[in-house]
């Protein structure tokens, strides 16, 4: 993914999963959201619709749950999915955020994490639009959700101190 943004042109970025669990339609609405001035960053949030059957396995909805808590205790802001692969936001942010990226020991695995961290810290108006969330048209998931859910762990540590401390990006 980052050496997709590394490439990428124009003033706004989107980001969909590969797999098609959410319409690329979607993103027009996150565009106009961004265009606006509404927010200047748009998160995906998978849980407010109803999901498709079998789209997300319980105990990666159950660790979302969890994580998504926690990262909305640290950056002050109610989120509801911190784990959603759709995202639109304005290129000027991507100076934040491999600036935030770049300070970390501990890498996330997936980017997702580094995404809502940075935009929070860099001051980013920072907005959830809710999407239609279905089982993969594409693919197999790469994701184990022990071992990456332990990766996701220590990096939500690291964060939670980074964010804290004095050594602003």
């Amino acid at each position: 993914m980052f050496e997709g943004l590394d490439v990428s042109t124009g003033d706004l970025i989107a980001i969909l999963d590969s797999d098609l669990s959410v319409d690329p339609e979607t993103l027009i609405d996150f565009f106009k959201i961004v265009e606006n001035g509404t927010a200047d960053f748009v998160n995906g949030t998978r849980l407010i619709y109803g999901k498709e059957k079998g789209s997300m396995r319980f105990l990666n909805n159950i660790g979302n749950v969890i994580f998504q808590f926690l990262i909305s205790l640290v950056i002050k802001q109610k989120l509801t999915d911190s784990l959603c692969g759709t995202k639109v936001f304005k290129r000027s942010y991507l100076e934040f955020l491999y600036r935030w990226r770049n300070s970390k020991k501990i890498k996330d695995p997936f980017g997702d994490f580094d995404f809502i961290f940075s935009a929070a810290f860099s001051g980013q108006k920072i907005l959830e639009y809710p999407v239609h969330y279905r089982t993969r048209k594409y693919g197999k998931t790469q994701i184990s959700r022990f071992k990456d859910g332990w990766k996701l762990f220590f990096y939500f540590i690291s964060s939670y101190v980074k964010f804290h401390s004095s050594n602003k990006v």
